[in-house]
């Protein structure tokens, strides 16, 4: 019986750990935008609209924009955005709904900068205006931005280019410049900034 027990234990003491050798450790993973794959966004600020003729003038709009979007990879987002402003002279509103691409070039780094694209349906008119007049008109948003991301927050600025389509639908009397919007195809550029949460 005692010689087994002494078999036990060197067979213990010949699998220990020799002097001075340190057990290796498991690294944790390092943290990936994948951890966090839905954001919600809320953006301010101008944007500029005009009619696609000559003698036309140029609109400026203050605006707000919340989005909600998804990472389907690091690099790829897809989301849905709720646009609304108001003319900063007269009584023009505009507001939209957006599907929303991006493509991060940087996705893993604090520093990233991307593209984007959005389709969607926009509204140009007066406030007091007919439905024929608000009628929604497709409209493509194409542009840039960088983002400065803080684990969970983010900020980021982005700038586009917007164009909207015809109303063939409003057919006015006379063309008055309100008219003019509500009615002829539309471009211009949105610069925002805003802040993300990452969850």
């Amino acid at each position: 019986m005692w010689r087994a027990m002494i078999v036990v234990l060197l067979a213990g003491t010949a699998y220990a750990q020799a002097p001075g050798e340190v057990a290796p450790v498991s690294q944790p993973p390092a943290p990936s935008v994948m951890d966090r794959r839905w954001a919600v966004s809320l953006s301010g600020g101008s944007l500029g609209l005009k009619p696609d003729h000559d003698n036309a003038d140029n609109v400026t709009f203050g605006m707000l924009e919340l989005s909600g979007r998804f990472r389907i990879r690091s690099w790829v987002e897809v989301g849905l955005s709720f646009v609304g402003g108001g003319a900063t002279k007269g009584d023009l509103s505009t507001g939209g709904l957006f599907i929303d691409g991006r493509y991060r070039f940087l996705a893993e780094n604090p520093w990233n900068v991307f593209a984007l694209v959005s389709l969607g349906i926009v509204s140009v008119a007066r406030s007091d205006a007919t439905d024929d007049e608000k009628k929604g008109r497709g409209a493509l948003r194409l542009g840039v931005g960088v983002e400065r991301r803080f684990r969970v927050w983010a900020i980021q600025a982005e700038l586009r280019l917007v164009g909207v389509g015809e109303n063939k639908d409003f057919e006015p009397m006379t063309i008055t410049p309100a008219m003019d919007m509500a009615k002829s195809k539309l471009n211009g550029g949105s610069l925002t900034i805003g802040g993300t949460f990452y969850f």
